[in-house]
């Protein structure tokens, strides 16, 4: 059953990979598929700490992740996040809801990914 289960969070990892690229074109830019992958991973392992484990909100998590880094919810610009994401008493489905209704629209990962690649 564990080797199912990892197979399957593997496939959907992968299949992140692919949404980051296609939705999120501009993030990233940096990374190998191989790494991109290993970075989703780590941010399922976060997510999953902060009770964000449903299919349907560790997508736009590793959006935020795509566009922002790991550590999103430390940055200055995010530092209200850190709180919101270690509630306790928030669903993982709220959690992802309030994250995008407070983000300003300049940081939102759709936004970030309209930006010309550096150069």
């Amino acid at each position: 059953m564990q080797v199912f289960e990892a197979m399957a969070l593997q496939s959907f990892l992968e299949a992140s990979a692919k949404h980051i690229r296609s939705r999120l074109p501009g993030c990233c830019l940096q990374l190998s598929e191989p790494a991109l992958v290993q970075l989703l991973e780590k941010a399922f392992e976060e997510a999953s700490a902060f009770g964000v484990d449903q299919r349907e909100d560790l997508v736009p998590f590793f959006d935020l992740v795509a566009a922002h880094g790991l550590a999103f919810s430390t940055t200055p610009n995010l530092s209200w996040a850190a709180p919101l994401l270690a509630d306790p008493a928030l669903s993982g489905d709220v959690k992802i809801a309030f994250l995008y209704e407070r983000l300003p629209l300049r940081l939102h990962p759709s936004t970030i990914s309209q930006m010309a690649p550096p150069k």
